[in-house]
């Protein structure tokens, strides 16, 4: 399984990010979305679903398209989350952002 990432940045809003998760992604509703947010600010990270790689791939690709900074990152859990999640957390930053593939950590 793999790790969607969306990392902090300064210029985009809240609402713009939240937007952006709800219609990109479908498990994830916008008050979830929000949540990711909110996690992402707070801690320079977020959680946004684990899926199978593949997947994982098309979803970070579709953000960074969106403007958004996103990567996607090997996940040692095991599971999948599909209905998004809370915070990964660890004060990480940096990340993809528009590039024509997915940044992997």
């Amino acid at each position: 399984m793999w790790k969607v990432l969306l990392h902090n940045d300064e210029i985009h809003t809240f609402e713009f990010v939240t937007e952006t998760l709800a219609t990109a992604i479908p498990t994830i509703t916008r008050m979830k979305a929000h949540e990711i947010c909110v996690t992402t600010h707070n801690h320079g990270r977020g959680l946004v679903t684990t899926v199978w790689k593949s997947q994982a791939t098309q979803h970070c690709i579709a953000l960074q398209r969106k403007g958004l900074s996103v990567s996607v990152a090997k996940d040692g859990s095991g599971g999948p989350n599909q209905g998004g999640g809370g915070g990964d957390g660890d004060g990480g930053g940096g990340g993809g952002g528009g590039g024509d593939g997915p940044s992997t950590e």
